[in-house]
């Protein structure tokens, strides 16, 4: 059994209770709710609950008995979930699984996920599970973007990484696109000091830099402020000499 083939295991075995746990949790809520409003002379009573939930509503769908439907379905797509293995079912819907499963998944189960995502056939909405991903796993990631020149990768962009990225894999990647003389402007407001600083020496050092040192204005300091100047200054003297 491979690491793909595990991670759809383990997404058979966690989706079992948890429809019924959610279910107990919304009919605990839905009992609260009840109770605060009938001590406002609100609410409904328990009898006519259980008559909705046995009978049809004015639609014609039945309250419990649609539920039942409900969970036939949801049984139906676990059921061929399990059957990817197999070549049974879409890939789309075991990717639709993952994206559900992915805030219960443990730290090594999600590495798998990103690994498979990342070299492996996978392809999913990724953004979904970015908030439980760990340090290494977004850095795995934002890696991947940097080979691929920041471009889309299987629907992942970097703007959807930057509010998790580590500061240095950020400047890595925005460094390299600007000296290409691209500016990312989704990634401008999570860039460093210092990478702007290093951005500006090197559009001091090259006055043949097509880069659009304008748009930055807003994010560097006072000392890059102060170098850019002098540079202006200086490239004014020169051009007056010739």
């Amino acid at each position: 059994m491979n690491d793909f083939e595990k991670i759809l295991k383990d997404v058979e075995e966690r989706l079992q209770g948890v429809e019924l746990k959610i279910k107990k949790k919304l009919d605990s809520i839905d009992r609260v709710v009840n109770d605060k409003l009938k001590a406002h002379g609100f609410g409904w009573d328990d009898d006519d609950d259980e008559t909705d939930a046995n009978g049809a509503d004015m639609n014609g769908s039945g309250g419990r008995n649609g539920d039942a439907e409900n969970s036939g379905e949801y049984a139906q797509t676990a059921h061929t979930a399990g059957a990817e293995a197999n070549g049974g079912v879409k890939y789309s819907d075991v990717a639709k699984k993952l994206e559900e499963i992915a805030p219960f998944m443990d730290k090594q189960t999600l590495h798998n996920l990103v690994d498979e995502f990342l070299y492996g056939e996978l392809e999913m909405n990724m953004t979904v599970v970015l908030p439980f991903l760990d340090e290494g796993d977004i850095s795995l990631i934002m890696k991947k973007l940097l080979k691929c020149e920041g471009e889309t990768f299987k629907g992942l962009k970097v703007k959807d990484l930057l509010p998790f990225a580590d500061d240095k894999d950020i400047d890595e990647l925005f460094i390299k696109r600007a000296k290409a003389g691209h500016i990312d402007r989704d990634m401008m407001p999570f860039v460093s000091k210092n990478c702007w600083h290093e951005i500006v020496k090197d559009y001091c050092r090259d006055e043949d830099s097509t880069l659009n040192i304008d748009e930055f204005y807003p994010y560097l300091d006072d000392n890059d402020i102060q170098l850019l100047f002098k540079t202006y200054l200086k490239r004014q003297k020169k051009h007056r000499i010739k």
